[in-house]
């Protein structure tokens, strides 16, 4: 009996874990995909796993301005995660980006 109550709560537990993952919309996820290839496009970035990165920042993003966070702390959430994007970018990237600091704005 104990091993079937056992086996019942775990059933339960992974089944609450894997619902509490971040369900975006579709749309949502082709937004950011859409704009993390503009992004990559912009800065010559190829490796696929650097614009998944770059997607994943921009998911992270879009959850903050949907979250009833308070201005400051979206502003340290914007910061950070610009910060995140700046270090990904090698020394010709970042020039580039020195350049043109609107699209950090316009992104993050």
């Amino acid at each position: 009996m104990k091993k079937i109550f056992s086996i019942f709560v775990l059933f339960f537990a992974f089944s609450f874990v894997a619902n509490a993952q971040e369900n975006f919309s579709d749309e949502v996820r082709e937004k950011t995909k859409k704009q993390a290839y503009e992004i990559a496009a912009y800065f010559n970035i190829t490796e696929v796993t650097q614009i998944k990165d770059i997607q994943s920042m921009l998911l992270h993003k879009h959850k903050v301005e949907t979250t009833d966070f308070d201005a400051q702390r979206k502003s340290n959430i914007s910061t950070s995660l610009k910060d995140k994007f700046k270090s990904m970018l090698n020394k010709e990237q970042l020039l580039k980006l020195q350049n043109n600091e609107q699209i950090l704005n316009k992104y993050f």
